[in-house]
């Protein structure tokens, strides 16, 4: 996992969302607009999943899987009592037990790139621009290959913002 993890954070930060069209030019996307004002591409064969109340409590509203149920996206939006920064977000984070944290900018959008503890999940935070909170995109995989790890990456820098 550590070296998945490693991976994505390593080529999100180094290629091109036309460098990335490349590598994964064999698996279809399609774009997935939120009304919150971002869009994101995602494999065509994945399927978005329905969510339960525990996955709303916890702040999860949307969550996508692919057709083997070994690869997982989830997005989540969390408020926050004040307006923060990328560097707020970062302490939190280090505070909460976050490991391999690094900041990015992906299509004009400051993000913090982190793992879980136990490197079971890779995750991409990025502020609420609309008011305070942030939204996390987390990233999961059973058995993590260079075929997810380069369509995890083909996802995280295809994040844009967008006017609805």
């Amino acid at each position: 996992m550590k070296k998945f993890v490693a991976l994505i954070l390593t080529l999100a930060a180094l290629f091109s969302c036309s460098a990335l069209a490349d590598l994964a030019e064999a698996v279809e996307f399609v774009d997935v607009v939120f009304e919150d004002g971002f869009q994101v591409s995602l494999p065509a064969d994945w399927y978005q999943v329905e969510l339960n109340e525990e996955n709303y409590a916890n702040g999860i509203f949307y969550a996508a899987c692919s057709p083997d149920l070994m690869s997982t996206l989830q997005i989540s939006w969390a408020a926050a009592e004040t307006e923060l920064t990328i560097a707020d977000l970062k302490a939190a984070l280090e505070a909460g037990g976050f490991v391999e944290i690094q900041e990015y900018e992906l299509n004009g959008i400051a993000f913090v790139g982190f793992n879980d503890a136990e490197m079971s999940v890779a995750a991409y935070s990025a502020l609420d621009a609309t008011e305070p909170g942030y939204y996390t995109f987390w990233f999961t995989c059973e058995n993590p290959d260079d075929a997810f790890v380069e369509t995890a990456t083909r996802i995280v820098t295809s994040i844009y913002n967008v006017e609805l």
